[in-house]
């Protein structure tokens, strides 16, 4: 237990990446949240653009 900075930087991932079905999940949804973050990035300057 002597690696204190890698045991908590690995405690999330591990936990994380154990489940499969939900990693497999978190992947597809993290290619949509890339999607909707693009729209609303865009949405963002769209908007100010128009204030």
């Amino acid at each position: 237990y002597m690696p204190g900075p890698e045991e908590p930087e690995q405690a999330p991932l591990s936990p994380d990446y154990i489940p499969g079905p939900e990693h497999a999940d978190d992947g597809d949804d993290e290619e949509e949240s890339s999607e909707d973050e693009e729209d609303d990035e865009m949405d963002v300057e769209a908007d100010e653009e128009e204030e």
